[in-house]
């Protein structure tokens, strides 16, 4: 279901071109996308954020430091693609991925300094590793729940 909310910048089309890259790119490697879009959505505040703007497409706040400092993608293909290879990065390591998720892992230009790699199991082992939020997992269910309506 395709509900969320569109904002100045991004037209309906384009939140539907952004959730059809979760759809097509997240199943394939096995994680899930709702959880990813939720995530992206979160992230960026409906992709209304300063990084998630044109043209820096960075959809889920990926390598972002500061206003200065962060990820730029140039398309949302690509982009997406990156933040599917990091969430895979922190939920296994490079002998426990297959070659499409070692090619997916690849796609996020950070994977080399992921340090965690292989640490995240369940939602509540996001908590302090995606940000410093203790409480980043209670939030990304709040949202997805918000979403669902």
């Amino acid at each position: 279901k395709r509900t969320l909310p569109a904002n100045h910048e991004y037209k309906r089309s384009d939140v539907d071109l952004i959730l059809g890259y979760y759809w097509k790119y997240a199943g394939q490697v096995g994680i899930d996308p709702y959880l990813a879009a939720v995530q992206s959505v979160y992230e960026t505040n409906a992709w209304r954020s300063f990084w998630a703007g044109r043209p820096r497409r960075n959809p889920a706040n990926l390598g972002v430091v500061s206003k200065s400092i962060g990820l730029s993608f140039k398309s949302w293909n690509v982009s997406v693609q990156a933040h599917i290879g990091k969430l895979l990065a922190l939920a296994l390591t490079d002998r426990q991925c297959n070659a499409a998720q070692k090619a997916m892992v690849r796609k996020n230009p950070a994977h080399m300094t992921i340090v965690d790699r292989g640490s995240v199991k369940t939602l509540q082992d996001l908590n302090g590793r995606w940000n410093n939020l203790a409480s980043y997992s209670s939030k990304l269910l709040t949202k997805a729940k918000e979403i669902k309506g």
